[in-house]
């Protein structure tokens, strides 16, 4: 930060380093072992280091860039909204929530009419756990392992990785073994063995590299279990 106390454009990659290491906590990491790369620019499917090295991102980040780095509608959608507005409380309508939860609405199977908007995929988690045993009076939620929900409260009792083998495991929660839980048995048996408890399943991939999503329909016998 420049002596005005503005931050320059660029700061160059060894401040960047520096800065990281001293001041920023990564999330599932031994602190003391990492590197994270700087990243200077991205564009499209790729980005760029500081010394102009080229990376296709195979992961799309942590899947949530798919349209690709810096896509000019998006980007111009969100420097003309920041001009007007840049955010509402949730007590409030707003014409950009108001259409998006519309045009949601209208790629929602049967009669889904209504969204509810959080700030993130963990709180999404926490919510869909809540509704699922409201609305079922069940309790039990099975997960794959291996998986990635989240590290507030009740996600992070659904995360299959071994890392939050710190926090207690609730005794509703059942782990799958199975790479596709959702084209198995492992949740025909989880069901059928603690038939009338299951509340649902979340079966979220780790979202720690590439992956890919492999759909090709519900597999006969599967219906009732992912209305469940």
């Amino acid at each position: 930060m420049s002596s005005d106390g503005v931050l320059p454009t660029q700061l160059s990659e060894e401040q960047v380093r520096r800065d990281d290491r001293a001041h920023v906590f990564h999330s599932w990491s031994a602190q003391a072992q990492i590197d994270p790369m700087p990243i200077a620019d991205a564009k499209g499917s790729y980005f760029w280091d500081y010394s102009g090295k080229k990376y296709l991102d195979f992961s799309s980040q942590l899947v949530n860039v798919n349209i690709g780095y810096q896509h000019p509608r998006l980007v111009a959608a969100i420097q003309e909204y920041a001009g007007r507005q840049c955010t509402i409380a949730p007590s409030f309508a707003n014409d950009m929530r108001s259409e998006a939860a519309r045009l949601l609405a209208e790629l929602a199977p049967g009669d889904l009419n209504k969204v509810f908007f959080t700030n993130g995929g963990a709180d999404a988690n926490e919510h869909a756990i809540r509704m699922a045993r409201l609305h079922t009076g069940r309790h039990k939620v099975l997960a794959a392992y291996r998986s990635y929900h989240g590290a507030t409260a009740g996600a992070i009792m659904l995360t299959g990785d071994p890392r939050r083998s710190l926090f207690r495991i609730h005794r509703d929660i059942r782990f799958s073994a199975d790479k596709s839980p959702y084209k198995t048995n492992a949740a025909c048996q989880f069901f059928h063995q603690d038939a009338g408890r299951g509340a649902g399943q979340d079966a979220e991939p780790e979202a720690a590299g590439p992956a890919l999503h492999e759909d090709d329909g519900v597999h006969p016998g599967h219906e009732e279990i992912s209305m469940s």
